[in-house]
């Protein structure tokens, strides 16, 4: 399965998006408030790591993957997640420095009932919401979901993700079935198609933004797995495309 790229292409949109994050952090750095609440609010010890606490990683409403197919991949992503957080090691003294999500909840959000950066907690998919995320799915799946993940990204707010551009229409054009039919779905809409690793807890002053750069562009090239999605995972329930 490759990924076509076109002007007007799931691949070419994701590119573009993409592209419009990471220079807005070149531009402007990373945004200090975001780091400090994902500290102060989102964050929480665990056997001498720090992880995300639910709210800020677990899928409310559609996803592909958690976990993902892929035991290799996870794992890569995993130990990637580690260099980073060994990485801002080396450039502060800190001991909180990155918040992981817990490898077997990687995802790839396709719709959420609620989301983090707009309301205070999880609000989960209802079954009956459920049963219609079913009827949607029976009347207008195209079939699996195909996904080609490459790269690494960094975003002002400090979220380190995962880049996935899509290798056919499959998850867009369910996507728009789903907020279509489904009014409760429409929180955060995503643009793209990427996996969250994390979040980080330190704030870098500009000056230190290009070693962030750095880091990003030695590890970039390691990065690259096409996945194949043949079911979505709900809070209550997995369904078949």
């Amino acid at each position: 399965m490759s990924c076509h790229l076109f002007a007007g292409s799931p691949d070419f949109e994701c590119r573009d998006a993409y592209k419009k994050i990471m220079d807005k952090f070149k531009q402007n750095g990373l945004i200090k408030s975001n780091i400090e609440r994902s500290l102060n609010e989102l964050c929480e010890e665990k056997e001498n790591k720090f992880y995300l606490k639910p709210i800020a990683y677990r899928p409310t409403g559609v996803v592909l993957g958690c976990p993902l197919s892929n035991e290799y991949f996870i794992e890569k992503l995993w130990l990637l997640s580690q260099s980073f957080d060994s990485f801002l090691k080396s450039i502060s003294d800190n001991n909180v420095r990155f918040a992981f999500v817990p490898s077997e909840s990687y995802h790839i959000t396709i719709v959420s009932h609620s989301h983090f950066d707009i309301d205070k907690k999880i609000d989960l998919i209802t079954d009956i919401d459920k049963a219609k995320v079913n009827r949607v799915i029976k009347n207008n799946s195209q079939g699996a979901i195909n996904i080609h993940f490459k790269g690494i990204l960094l975003t002002p707010e400090g979220r380190l993700l995962i880049p996935g551009y899509p290798c056919d229409n499959n998850l867009y054009h369910l996507r728009k079935k789903l907020i279509e039919s489904i009014p409760d779905l429409r929180a955060n809409i995503p643009k793209v198609a990427h996996i969250k690793l994390g979040h980080m807890l330190i704030y870098v002053e500009d000056e230190k933004s290009k070693l962030l750069l750095d880091w990003i562009i030695s590890f970039e090239k390691s990065i690259s797995e096409k996945l194949t999605f043949e079911d979505v995972y709900t809070p209550i329930g997995r369904i078949l495309l």
